[in-house]
């Protein structure tokens, strides 16, 4: 899967690095459990969809979701959804998906739910960089309290 997301353009934003150590710790949260669907052509993968569910809730989620192309996205989806039991929902986050991932939830029927009234929009940030060293302001190439300079995966939470 971390090959995979290092062949991949992205585009998206701001996003945790998702690499082997990401991934071996966070599908070790024992919160979840975690399914794996896997796309491969001639022995390389294009494609991964995790589904994963809170222990104790009924519906599950598409926790990851990477592809090298719109047809694999596509795939994916449909093998999720096959997978899943129609007494379930299958969920996502949607605020920040790429195009070609709007497209293929909307093409498979997937509607959008209210927002939270919990969200609290609020972000604490810090420089990490040595400000007083050069004598100027710091800057970042993208704006943090942007939700649209994010990649929110549900990957990244609990998914709560």
């Amino acid at each position: 899967m971390a090959n995979l997301v290092s062949r991949v353009e992205h585009k998206a934003g701001i996003r945790h690095v998702r690499d082997e150590r990401f991934f071996e710790w966070r599908y070790r949260n024992p919160l979840a459990d975690y399914r794996f669907i896997f796309w491969d052509r001639a022995s390389a993968p294009e494609g991964y969809l995790v589904l994963g569910n809170r222990i104790g809730r009924s519906s599950i989620y598409i926790a990851d979701w990477e592809a090298t192309d719109p047809e694999v996205l596509g795939g994916l989806l449909q093998a999720a959804i096959a997978w899943s039991n129609p007494r379930q929902d299958l969920q996502t986050w949607s605020a920040t998906l790429s195009p070609e991932r709007a497209v293929a939830l909307a093409q498979a029927g997937f509607e959008e739910a209210p927002t939270p009234s919990r969200y609290s929009g609020r972000l604490l940030a810090r420089s990490l960089g040595d400000v007083e060293a050069g004598g100027a302001e710091a800057t970042l190439p993208r704006d943090l309290a942007d939700i649209r300079d994010w990649d929110l995966r549900m990957i990244y939470s609990d998914a709560t």
